[in-house]
């Protein structure tokens, strides 16, 4: 079965009329006549609905792909009165070819009405009565086989008897957004709302778990009248262990994670205030009860395609069938189905399907990668910048580019969607490469009757890593954004799986096969886990509430004063006294310490402290910050915390066990808690939010005679201290920063962190978190930075989070921005310092061995050898002083080698030469190399050095062999950049 087959399986519903479809539409509207009509009453029992109008033509219902041109459109009801004895009525749509042929084009239309909130519109061509007036119902069609403009249809409506003051809740507390529902993450909850009153009604909808009540979650919203209005709120899922725990359940012996069930309650108030009335469920109940389903399996994946009119009748027909494992409708599932079958991973993805794209980025915190394939975001800016936020804290989005066009992800990545549209093409045959596999390339044909080509975008790139491509061109690249990654694919699905040869699913190919693997990644990890901030934002408050100094000095003076004490009792002969004395002594002490600390807590005002990672994007104005906060109140409060610009952070609720509380949302991004009375003292809460600043930041460097030097645009941060230029492995320079410009660069040795010996108090928290993130405990955690970025303390940044009762409102952030390097000018000297020069250990180059001093996977040097040792290290030089002539350089090698020889080794040619040695180093050993013919790089700006320790020079027979370390190795160049300016560059991307 080939793919044009596979992507209209749908066609199930939109194959030849039969008996059962038209009983399946009519048992359809008769359900909607006793919802709508109440307390089964069915006003319109017995009447079909060809007998309401006169009919036209039967058109069979047909797969949009069998469709011809479509020249003109009928509907067998011309207008349409609607009351309270006729609530429902069904159209149909008829489309004629230019055969005059018929074709029931009933779901394959589009549906509006102006104004809204007269009469609904369903799948099957319902129409249904929602509050009294006039209104034109608007049918379009607009498809690629109409003549030259869509097709559109107005029919008159009018809508009257029916009752006012009517408030239907059509749902309350079931799933909304992607559906996607797991541990310890956020998620949506929808309430769908119709209002035929006269008035707005102000409503409060609140949920809360059934095996814990002590936390609601609900959302205050207003519903015009005569209208209706769909609103989501976020509920946010406790942790596995928690669930477990609080269901009774036991975790699995081995250690599987099963699905679990969650049921809701949900309660939907009028008014917002005290005086607020319940509006009781079905039946007189007080709540409505719902359940969810919480899929422990992680990494989730969610897919978001163009709008499917059919998908909620398919769904309800899956349903009915009692199986959710039937095979999706959107071949984008079915690939993805595919995908994480191929990697060991459940077969569940989150579709967005009939539902409105999420609103805001904590509705999409529970997915780890997102799937776009359609254009609905197009016009929806509150899911454009959700989607961005979402990406910018670390999410994995897959864009298909043959699908969205460019339009989309320009408005979404906006200066950093580097790419260009040249055509797009028919391949009847391709052939997939992939970089860095040496196996027989895929090849693919699509020759044969009746199957259609593969298409293929044809893009200009820029910076994007290119994995994948035909011929020269890109078919997937991929992308850094914020801490976030996103995948471009630009050729159709088709050309990346294979249907199998029994059923309806797809093989994925060899290229599919490692495209997969590397998207359906854990969400990349925080450069700053909110756990190393703790101790930071503690002492920022804890600090400043009793010094340390002062318990120290009173502790000195009780002693002295006890060693009076006892020399006096001792010169007297009384020394038993002191076993009295001393106590009475002690206990003063402690009543003047306990008096001091309950003063000074009282003479702090209630205060409040964040510490915020930030990490921008260039080209950008919108920044992601996370980070710990942390509050102290003097005395037991209730708080109204909340937030205004969006963002959101949960309080530590320990010891808050059996609180009733409740967090509500009152608009897009603004949220309060109400009910949370917070004891005295200090609690910390972990935040996330998204900012957008006045300015894009930006750093531009580069490199001159006295190393490197530039200028940068830091917008809020402008009063950036302790600043570094960090490069990929952890090297640094310290900052010296003078109006506004870099103006100097000191290199930093492992370990330092500041260019003064002597730190300040803020100083040793700053350098706790620098060693966190460039030097962490194991080397593979080291993932930061992935280019040369500037590293510096700047004052906090507004979020929007609001405090209880606060004085005070202190913080600091940590900011990384990446730095822009421009080239050096021909003929210009320059200095390229350690920190900007990387290297990996290579074969020798005359007999091909390999060092295993260097591990080049975790950029560590391996300790404790024994033997003699040649490790030859390739330095790539920065491509902005390319071409260049190489003058001097300058390399320190940090070692502990007793007893033997470091010798340093240049080659030029097939020659190899020694170019200084030192007998028995220790420490710091520096080398200064000016044999310029051992000095210049190599066709693609590399230089190497050998790095050879020797075996022992007195070796000691019955005695073990001394054993030798390198600790560290750094190369500093001067040197010219020569030859003629090159400004091309590829047009098809950088392959890695």
């Amino acid at each position: 079965m080939n793919w044009s087959r596979f992507q209209h399986r749908s066609s199930s519903i939109l194959g030849r009329s039969t008996g059962r479809q038209l009983f399946r539409r009519s048992l359809m509207m008769l359900l909607l006549l006793v919802v709508l009509g109440g307390h089964g009453t069915a006003q319109l029992s017995g009447q079909q609905p060809g007998a309401i109008d006169p009919a036209v033509p039967q058109g069979e219902p047909q797969d949009p792909n069998d469709i011809p041109t479509i020249v003109r459109l009928e509907v067998d009801q011309k207008e349409l009165s609607l009351s309270e004895s006729r609530r429902v009525a069904q159209l149909q749509v008829i489309g004629f070819s230019e055969e005059e042929e018929p074709y029931d084009l009933t779901d394959q239309v589009k549906y509006d009405a102006t104004p809204k909130g007269i009469a609904s519109f369903s799948m099957g061509g319902f129409v249904a009565a929602q509050s009294n007036g006039e209104t034109e119902l608007h049918i379009r069609f607009a498809d690629d086989k109409t003549m030259n403009q869509p097709l559109e249809l107005v029919v008159p409506i009018e809508v009257s008897g029916i009752p006012e003051g009517r408030l239907r809740v059509n749902q309350i507390g079931t799933v909304g957004g992607l559906n996607g529902f797991t541990a310890d993450r956020w998620s949506l909850l929808v309430v769908d709302i119709s209002n035929s009153t006269g008035e707005p009604v102000k409503l409060m909808v609140t949920s809360t778990y059934e095996f814990d009540s002590s936390i609601q979650f609900g959302r205050r919203f207003t519903v015009p009248s005569y209208s209706h209005r769909t609103i989501s709120y976020p509920i946010r899922v406790p942790a596995y262990e928690d669930l477990l725990k609080l269901l009774g359940k036991e975790e699995k012996a081995d250690g599987v994670k099963e699905a679990l069930t969650l049921d809701l309650r949900s309660a939907l108030y009028r008014g917002w205030d005290e005086d607020k009335q319940l509006i009781p469920a079905s039946g007189g109940k007080r709540f409505h009860f719902t359940g969810i389903r919480c899929d422990p399996e992680k990494p989730l994946t969610g897919v978001l395609s163009e709008p499917d009119l059919g998908a909620r009748e398919r769904e309800r027909e899956r349903l009915n069938k009692g199986s959710l494992e039937e095979d999706p409708p959107d071949p984008v599932i079915h690939l993805m189905q595919a995908i994480r079958r191929d990697q060991g991973m459940g077969n569940i993805t989150y579709p967005l399907s009939s539902r409105p794209p999420p609103s805001s980025a904590i509705a999409m915190i529970a997915v780890d990668q997102l799937v776009i394939s359609g254009n609905r975001l197009l016009d929806d800016t509150a899911g454009l910048l959700a989607v961005r936020d979402w990406l910018y804290a670390g999410g994995r989005l897959w864009i298909m580019l043959d699908k969205t066009g460019m339009e989309l992800p320009e408005r979404l990545l906006g200066d950093q969607f580097g790419m260009h549209l040249v055509d797009e093409v028919p391949l009847y045959e391709l052939v997939i490469t992939e970089t860095g596999d040496d196996r027989e390339p895929l090849v693919r044909l699509f020759d044969e009757p009746g199957m259609k080509p593969a298409m293929l975008s044809r893009v200009a790139l820029e910076n994007q890593e290119v994995t994948h491509r035909v011929g020269k061109w890109p078919v997937a690249c991929w992308q850094r954004v914020g801490q976030g990654e996103v995948l471009f694919t630009t050729l159709s699905m088709d050309a990346w799986v294979q249907p199998m040869s029994v059923g309806d699913g797809v093989n994925i190919t060899r290229p599919l096969k490692s495209l997969g693997k590397r998207f359906l990644q854990d969400r990349q990890a925080q450069v700053v886990d909110q756990q190393q901030l703790r101790p930071f934002v503690a002492e920022k408050i804890g600090y400043s509430i009793i010094s340390r100094s002062h318990v120290t000095w009173v502790l000195v003076a009780l002693c002295m004063v006890l060693s009076g004490v006892g020399v006096f009792y001792q010169r007297q002969g009384k020394l038993e006294k002191l076993a009295i004395a001393g106590p009475l002594l002690a206990l003063i002490a402690a009543i003047y310490l306990g008096v001091q600390g309950a003063s000074s807590r009282y003479l702090v005002p209630s205060m409040a402290a964040e510490v915020q990672w930030i990490e921008a994007d260039p080209g950008t104005n919108q920044v992601h910050v996370s980070g710990i906060a942390a509050v102290y109140n003097q005395a037991p409060s209730e708080t109204k915390m909340g937030a205004k610009y969006g963002g959101v952070f949960w309080p530590d609720f320990e010891g808050l066990e059996g609180v009733s509380a409740r967090i509500i949302w009152t608009d897009l991004g603004q949220w309060h808690w109400e009910q949370l009375r917070l004891p005295d003292g200090v609690r910390q809460m972990p935040f996330s939010a998204a900012v957008t600043l006045d300015s894009a930041l930006s750093v531009h460097c580069r490199f001159g005679p006295q190393g490197l030097v530039g200028d940068f645009s830091l917008g809020p941060f402008n009063d950036l201290s302790d600043a570094l230029l960090v490069s990929p492995g952890g090297k640094r320079l310290a900052v010296t920063i003078e109006e506004g410009r870099i103006v100097n660069t000191t290199p930093l040795p492992r370990g330092r962190y500041f260019q003064n010996n002597v730190l300040s108090d803020e100083q040793q928290r700053r350098a706790m978190i620098y060693q966190e993130i460039l030097e962490p405990e194991t080397p593979h955690e080291r993932s930061f930075p992935r280019q040369q970025v500037l590293l510096g303390w700047s004052n906090r940044v507004d979020v929007g989070f609001r405090f209880p009762d606060q004085q005070e409102h202190v913080g600091a952030a940590l900011v990384a921005i990446p730095v822009a390097l421009q080239r050096t000018p021909l003929g210009e000297a320059f200095q390229v310092p350690s920190a900007a020069l990387s290297f990996r250990a290579m074969p020798d180059p005359l007999n091909g061995g390999i060092s295993t001093a260097y591990d080049n996977v975790n950029g560590v040097w391996i300790s404790n050898f024994t033997q003699a040792r040649m490790t030859w290290l390739r330095f790539q030089l920065p491509s902005e002083v390319l071409p260049a002539e190489i003058e001097q350089a300058v390399v320190i090698v940090d070692i502990n080698a007793v007893g033997r020889n470091l010798d340093i080794a240049g080659w030029a040619g097939d020659e190899i030469r020694s170019l200084g040695v030192v007998e028995a180093p220790q420490g710091p050993v520096t080398f200064k190399l000016d044999q310029r013919d051992f000095l210049q790089p190599d066709s693609d700006g590399g230089f190497w050095l050998g790095v050879r320790v020797s075996g022992e020079l007195q070796p000691s027979p019955g005695r073990p062999a001394l054993d030798w370390t390198i600790r560290d190795v750094s190369l500093s160049i001067n040197g010219r950049r020569v030859g003629a300016e090159d400004e091309s560059s590829s047009p098809t991307g950088v392959d890695r």
